[in-house]
């Protein structure tokens, strides 16, 4: 007779055991007005369908061709700061006042000696089509704050302004210039109402001592990015509430960028009688930034530990192929995603894969979630062997629609070592999903707690998919 525990190494992966985390705590103000990076792709789609069709009479001696008939109309972007726009806007209540500038006031910064944002022609990006600036001084706490408003030709544009800022900053985590040193750190904040977004600090450091802190914020809607910083003479820990309050001063301007957007303020529906079927939430490309890895374990006990976001992970050590299929059966005829975006945690006795993918509708997102589950959901049992493998689909109650296949082993009629959980959550046209297998240690937990904790653990990056 073949050992048992030699039968459970067709499921055993070279990865990772988990370290139980918390419910991932919702950093929202209130619902999100959210716009995805793809803004310029939904337009797309819509445009799509909203073809000028072609009479079917023709006139005599001609015919109809594709020149005959006009374009659709490329995107408008309003490249101008509308007169009505109020860079100066506080929540009711502000104890401070900011004076408008004509102009940028948040500009030319430098890091590590290169230029990281700049509103003038010297961008990588381009000059901005228009400015509007603020600025805050209170000489007795030595406290100041600066607002930036920067238009730009399109929000390709506006991206990759965005986008070489940040770069800027992860590549000058610390910067000699000028005999003081400072260090540059992202922190692990969200801009709401933001398509993209990053939040830095900028400190004087001395041995171990933080003080002069610059809180920054950049936040993209459309066409516009938004720029802003506060100063204190603080710095650590002690002074991060610095950046809480830069973010929630700074959500009456986030709330009026939607001037910006393709969508508008009060985005047009179309009549029901079209039959539109609109992307909803995250479609297309998914940036790298998207911020996939949230929830996941980091402590790595002698593993590798968390890897990724990225769209280039070696998923080779996750051994796919074998653990998604029940009973030697593996799910085909799956939709092809447009795009995957990968992120793991490996320790020695186990493994966590997230796979967020888009599609091209919601029903292609909705066969693909299906799919996934459907090699489970048709096997209970799959006994090798003293070992039987004992899988239990489950529907979950998360984004639009959500399933758990939850695989526990059992040597000779008793609880066994190892287990493994498949998740998927769709939200519109995206499918996050998840892979947990442990090799290492006994099912500790009842199957419904894991099942929920390991949901618990995705809902931050289940509310960015919204």
């Amino acid at each position: 007779m073949p050992d048992p525990i030699d039968e459970l190494e067709n499921f055993s992966i070279p990865g990772p055991p988990m370290n139980p985390m918390p419910a991932a705590e919702v950093r929202r103000r209130g619902d999100r007005i959210r716009r995805r990076n793809n803004a310029l792709a939904t337009v797309g789609g819509i445009a799509a369908v909203a073809v000028i069709a072609t009479p079917f009479a023709v006139f005599a001696g001609g015919q109809s061709s594709p020149d005959d008939v006009d374009p659709a109309p490329a995107p408008q972007w309003s490249t101008t700061v509308p007169d009505s726009f109020d860079i100066a806007a506080l929540p009711e209540g502000s104890t401070y006042s900011f004076e408008v500038v004509d102009g940028s006031t948040v500009d030319d910064v430098t890091l590590c000696g290169a230029p990281a944002f700049s509103t003038a022609s010297n961008d990588p990006a381009g000059p901005a089509t228009d400015t509007v600036g603020a600025t805050w001084t209170e000489l007795e706490s030595s406290g100041t704050a600066d607002r930036t408003l920067a238009v730009y030709a399109d929000g390709a544009t506006a991206q990759t302004a965005l986008d070489g800022f940040r770069q800027a900053v992860l590549d000058c985590g610390q910067d000699r210039t000028g005999g003081v040193s400072t260090v540059n750190d992202v922190v692990d904040r969200a801009v709401p109402g933001a398509e993209d977004s990053f939040v830095y600090t900028n400190q004087v450091k001395n041995g171990a001592l933080l003080f002069d802190m610059t809180a920054y914020e950049v936040a993209r809607v459309g066409n516009a990015l938004y720029v802003a910083n506060s100063h204190t003479s603080a710095g650590g820990d002690q002074a991060m509430d610095t950046v809480d309050l830069l973010i929630e001063h700074s959500a009456p301007v986030l709330d009026q960028m939607c001037v910006f957007s393709i969508e508008g303020c009060d985005p047009a529906r179309p009549d029901a009688s079209e039959g539109v079927d609109e992307p909803t939430g995250l479609t297309g490309a998914i940036p790298d930034s998207f911020p996939l890895e949230k929830g996941l374990p980091t402590d790595p006990q002698g593993g590798v530990g968390l890897e990724g976001p990225s769209h280039d992970l070696d998923l080779a050590v996750y051994n796919l192929e074998n653990n998604l299929r029940a009973c030697g059966v593996a799910a085909t005829g799956l939709p092809k995603a447009i795009d995957t975006l990968n992120a793991g945690f490996r320790s020695p006795a186990a493994a966590v894969l997230r796979q967020l993918r888009t599609f091209d509708s919601v029903d292609e997102a909705q066969a693909y979630a299906e799919g996934v589950m459907a090699p489970f959901a048709s096997c209970t049992e799959d006994p090798e062997g003293g070992v039987t493998k004992i899988y239990e689909v489950t529907p979950e109650e998360a984004g639009d629609h959500a399933a758990s296949a939850m695989m526990r082993v059992e040597v000779d009629g008793e609880p066994g070592v190892g287990y493994q959980l498949v998740q998927v959550v769709r939200v519109g046209q995206a499918v996050l999903q998840t892979l947990v297998v442990n090799d290492g240690e006994q099912l500790d937990q009842t199957p419904e707690d894991l099942r929920r904790m390991y949901l618990e653990n995705s809902q931050t990056v289940i509310d960015e998919m919204n």
